[in-house]
């Protein structure tokens, strides 16, 4: 600590701890993703690790847009504002049974991609009679870096939110999805 400084020590602590904080809800989300997929214990490594460097990759991409965003403070507001809408629609509307059949991402996934029926191996695509077909694997994996997504566009203004130095912000957030990858399989 002696090298970077006290304050850029404890600024990336804080950023570390907020952005670990608000990454423990991917924990459950991987968890029901994994569940509903039928994903065997022994391959939940492979697409987790493939998930967490798209994590890497769209978080990088969130945080130089957001540091380029926040020079204006009028979006601070605007992000604010979004949060609490959020917020109040999951608390004041009534909550529907989940049908991931329907959902508009599953939909959107096999319109473009023919989607095999069952988990072949550790693979996310098959090659079927000349026609090659994504697995319930590469399904989930597209689950996994869409909820990612979500969840960066609530974390990435919190990060934010504290003084905003962007490596610090990058670097805490690269630590702090590596210890989430961590934690899961704990």
């Amino acid at each position: 600590f002696e090298n970077i400084g006290w304050t850029a020590a404890m600024q990336f602590l804080a950023r570390w701890l907020t952005e670990y904080s608000l990454s423990i809800d991917n924990l459950f989300v991987i968890a029901l993703i994994f569940t509903y997929f039928k994903v065997p214990a022994k391959y939940q490594h492979r697409v987790l690790f493939y998930g967490i460097l798209g994590a890497l990759f769209f978080r990088a991409l969130f945080i130089s847009l957001g540091s380029v965003l926040m020079q204006y403070h009028w979006i601070v507001i605007v992000f604010g504002a979004f949060l609490i809408a959020t917020g109040i629609k999951i608390l004041f509307l009534p909550e529907k049974p989940l049908e991931p059949e329907r959902n508009p991402l599953i939909r959107l996934v096999k319109r473009f991609v023919p989607v095999w029926p069952k988990i072949e191996g550790d693979r996310f695509w098959v090659r079927h009679e000349g026609v090659l077909f994504a697995t319930p694997l590469f399904v989930a994996l597209v689950f996994i870096e869409f909820s990612d997504i979500i969840f960066a566009i609530d974390s990435v203004p919190a990060i934010f939110a504290l003084p905003n130095e962007p490596m610090i912000v990058f670097t805490s957030n690269i630590f702090a999805i590596l210890g989430l990858r961590a934690m899961y399989f704990v």
